[in-house]
């Protein structure tokens, strides 16, 4: 998989959408949860927070509370990524959530379906898919929460 994708050129076999995510904070729960329905099933999957401009102190608590429920103590600056296992999934909408609420970035890699999925700042979503099939499907997602694409290759 590609690190960090955002701004490189599209690999050869690979699809891309760029959307803003729902504005309402329901609405962007929802949309998460469809969102990792949609990824499929995983064994792993790795979330890498790589800038949280906006930080507040009560944010932090929260995501660290999160990672040292994993066993995770370390601070986020110093271990920014964080896997994931299956059994795991729940948490790992949690916080995926709360890094789009609180205008944090991050990548999400999930190999086993080759997805990739950037949130930039809680503004972009950027997914990158390298499977056709799969990715057509992400398009219900776009009509049911009528998000606007800003970028659409193939």
């Amino acid at each position: 998989m590609t690190e960090e994708p955002y701004g490189e050129s599209l690999p050869e076999g690979s699809y891309y959408k760029q959307f803003a995510p729902p504005a309402e904070a329901r609405r962007t729960m929802a949309f998460v949860r469809h969102l990792l329905r949609w990824v499929g099933d995983f064994d792993s999957a790795l979330f890498q927070i790589n800038d949280w401009a906006l930080y507040q102190p009560d944010e932090m608590s929260l995501i660290q509370a999160i990672r040292c429920s994993h066993g995770e103590n370390g601070r986020l600056i110093d271990l920014p990524g964080h896997l994931f296992e299956a059994k795991e999934r729940d948490d790992l909408i949690g916080m995926f959530y709360l890094t789009i609420m609180f205008g944090w970035s991050g990548y999400l890699y999930i190999p086993s379906t080759k997805t990739i999925i950037l949130n930039w700042e809680g503004d972009l979503i950027d997914l990158w898919s390298f499977d056709a099939e799969h990715f057509s499907k992400f398009a219900q997602i776009i009509t049911t929460f009528q998000l606007s694409e800003t970028a659409n290759k193939k």
